[in-house]
């Protein structure tokens, strides 16, 4: 099935997110321009954006194209603190605290998304300032 988007407008540049200022400066990536075809377009170079990329990457031998605006992982997942937590935090669930097993499935779904990330950190040789385990 093939499909053509035409972009007409691009988010609102909000500034530099913190955690970013303080990292060495990124690789630069081609500016996209005129038609481009793919079989994947991944729009978003936030944290769950080069996720999937990565992820698609990993399960298919297809094209795929992430689509940023700005600096990857930027904007608002430049802003989420830099923290990855395992522990349940969804202060408004109902098992919050109670429902044992539901939490311990989210602690090791939470684990795997960490190692995850930081095996994308290691594949593409990301500065130890990108990804810090805390000690534990």
């Amino acid at each position: 099935m093939s499909r053509t988007i035409r972009v007409s407008q691009v988010p609102k540049e909000t500034g530099p997110a913190a955690w970013n200022e303080i990292l060495d400066d990124s690789h630069s990536f081609p500016q996209a321009s005129g038609s481009i075809e793919t079989d994947w377009l991944v729009i978003g170079g936030g944290f769950a954006g080069i996720a999937a990329a990565r992820r698609l990457s990993q399960l298919t031998g297809d094209d795929i194209v992430l689509l940023e605006a700005c600096r990857m992982a930027e904007g608002p997942a430049g802003r989420n603190s830099g923290f990855m937590i395992d522990l349940p935090h969804d202060l408004n669930s109902e098992t919050y605290a109670g429902g044992k097993e539901a939490d311990l499935k989210q602690i090791m779904l939470n684990r795997a998304g960490i190692e995850f990330a930081a095996d994308m950190a290691r594949e593409f040789g990301m500065s130890s300032q990108v990804l810090t385990p805390a000690a534990g």
